[in-house]
């Protein structure tokens, strides 16, 4: 679509659908690297180095083009009246740190470690919380039943040592560290942006499925990060003491004190037949509720005023290192809601999609018109950007199907005028973590046969803790003494991507709203 075209279009008044602000114009797989000198601008790098994409920003075209800024010689031309309407970025074609790998793969590999970091960050914030609230040197991990494993700082490559060989017997399953969880399958997302269901002949075979990926951290009752690494932040000159007295005094164990069946509680004299009591065994005699929460809160706001910005960094470092030329629209620091601006780039296979115009055509109303039009030999009817947009009629039908193809080579994206977009973008949320906090304490019980035996055993004992709240503003507990024990992380940015299909031409790029930021 050149730029005279689009100027002697006739205005449009707002853009339909979402009232995304971009659509990509031109599509460049001229590879000439001999002919690049030194450039002065991103353009010309493209232009002269490989494939690219060429983006407009619709708002600022639309004042560009109102004040007929292309009448005016460039040196005399307002910014604030003829602003920049064109962006450019290259296609990813490859990954530099693995060439075997494709663009495309390579994009799974970022969307992998987007998830990654998050998990980790939620991981590490549970289990420091879980260890600081237990940090006696008595304290042991147990084998079955699992929901007895937790870390302990006091020594934490023991604890790894054991957690790992618990990891993997397992029951159920899944006993990969979080740095290595698999890659997230590619699927191509296919927003509303313009028209309704109605108005594309796909007879319900071309649903509209906007993807969101689950970052959620699965479910687990063992560490999934390293010990160590949980407690780093962990600055207790030493830990607690054992044998069920901590100093300070976390917990004083309560007995039961047992002769053929007829036990006595610590002072208060319970007479029980078979075991069975309604006295206050196993709780124990004393514990220092105020001191337990207050570790909670300590170690969570370490967690959010270390570990929750080394996130934001790592995932900054993520994109900056893979995606340096992407196109930052609106940018990822500029939420409008809940919703930040997208990042995105071109991405492109090693492996040709040969049949999959047929495929495509096969399932459509336009079996017959669909392959010649998307390989150029049918004639276009409409180049109009503002036919397209207002659905005038024309092609726009046939075109709007490409949003339904497979990621391709460089080349097919520039025959058959699509690409495949690979987004990333950013979320404020609300993140319960369902998984309790519980301070681990031991009672003590004796049993006595006389005259044949007596012994007494330590047994394991589990205190749920009060609901905790996590900010990056800071901690706070939620609630009483007693609780669930989860941890609410409230106002936390979390990290988003999904693939998109844009034709070439005058069609919407989803997710993209107000400008680029890009110089």
């Amino acid at each position: 679509m050149t730029l005279g075209t689009l100027l002697a279009a006739p205005a449009h008044a707002q853009l339909p659908g979402d009232k995304a602000t971009a659509i990509v114009s031109y599509i460049e797989t001229n590879f000439k690297p001999k002919n690049l000198t030194a450039p002065t601008d991103l353009k010309s790098l493209y232009r002269k180095a490989g494939p690219f994409i060429e983006v407009m920003d619709l708002q600022k075209f639309e004042t560009f083009r109102q004040n007929k800024c292309n009448a005016i010689p460039k040196d005399k031309r307002d910014p604030s009246k003829c602003p920049r309407f064109e962006w450019y970025t290259p296609f990813w074609l490859v990954d530099v740190k693995d060439p075997a790998r494709d663009g495309v793969q390579a994009s799974q590999e970022v969307a992998r470690k987007l998830k990654m970091e998050w998990q980790r960050f939620q991981d590490r914030l549970h289990w420091f919380v879980v260890a600081s609230i237990n940090n006696r040197l008595d304290f042991r991990l147990k084998a079955p039943p699992w929901h007895n494993i937790a870390p302990n700082c006091a020594f934490p490559d023991i604890g790894d040592t054991l957690v790992d060989a618990v990891r993997t017997v397992d029951p159920l399953g899944n006993t990969e560290r979080i740095e290595n969880i698999p890659t997230p399958d590619l699927q191509i997302s296919t927003p509303n942006v313009v028209f309704d269901n109605a108005q594309i002949p796909n007879n319900g075979k071309f649903p509209f499925v906007d993807i969101k990926p689950s970052v959620d951290l699965p479910f687990k009752i063992y560490p999934r990060t390293h010990t160590a690494d949980n407690c780093e932040h962990y600055d207790g000159l030493f830990a607690d003491s054992g044998n069920g007295v901590d100093v300070p005094f976390m917990y004083i164990p309560r007995h039961r004190e047992c002769v053929w069946y007829v036990c006595v509680d610590e002072g208060l004299v319970g007479t029980i037949i078979g075991g069975i009591t309604g006295n206050n065994y196993p709780q124990p005699l004393y514990l220092n509720i105020n001191r337990t929460k207050s570790r909670m809160v300590e170690a969570c706001n370490k967690m959010m005023q270390e570990e929750y910005p080394e996130y934001l960094a790592n995932v900054a470092k993520i994109l900056a290192e893979a995606m340096p030329l992407a196109i930052h629209w609106d940018g990822l620091a500029s939420f409008d809601g809940l919703k930040s601006g997208v990042i995105f780039q071109p991405v492109a296979s090693y492996t040709p999609q040969p049949t999959q115009i047929a495929e495509l055509a096969a399932n459509s109303e336009n079996k017959n018109a669909l392959p010649y039009y998307i390989d150029k030999t049918l004639p276009r009817l409409n180049t109009d950007l503002d036919v397209r947009l207002q659905k005038r009629a024309g092609e726009w039908r046939l075109e709007e199907l490409k949003r339904w193809l497979k990621p391709a080579t460089v080349l097919e994206n520039e025959r058959f005028g699509y690409v495949t977009l690979f987004q990333v973008w950013n979320e404020i949320e609300t993140v319960v973590d369902a998984r309790p906090n519980i301070y681990h304490y031991h009672s003590i019980l004796c049993n006595a046969f006389p005259p044949f035996s007596s012994e007494c055993h330590d047994e394991e004992q589990m205190w749920w803790m009060p609901n905790l709240v996590a900010t990056p503003a800071g901690c706070h507990i939620d609630g009483g003494n007693d609780g669930p024990g989860t941890t609410i992380l409230t106002g936390v940015q979390r990290f988003y991507w999904k693939w998109v299909n844009v034709p070439e031409g005058g069609y919407q790029i989803p997710n993209t709203k107000n400008s680029p930021i890009n110089p």
